[in-house]
């Protein structure tokens, strides 16, 4: 895949998308806002702190996602 291509998708993206079976409305963010969130007490308690050891959620883990 072109690096290119994901350095830009991960830094300027912040899209509106409407699930075609169910129509929810989401928006795609950009991998610095979903580690953000992923780096809030509660979710971060809830779902990370474990698996990562106490590390903070990365950037490099929501472009991976």
């Amino acid at each position: 895949m072109n690096t290119t291509f994901l350095s830009v998708f991960s830094q300027n993206l912040r899209v509106q998308l409407r699930h075609p079976l169910t129509g929810h409305n989401y928006t795609l963010l950009r991998a610095v806002e979903v580690a953000a969130v992923c780096n809030e007490p509660l979710v971060y308690d809830g779902l990370f702190r474990a698996r990562r050891q106490g590390q903070p959620y990365a950037v490099t883990g929501a472009e991976a996602f």
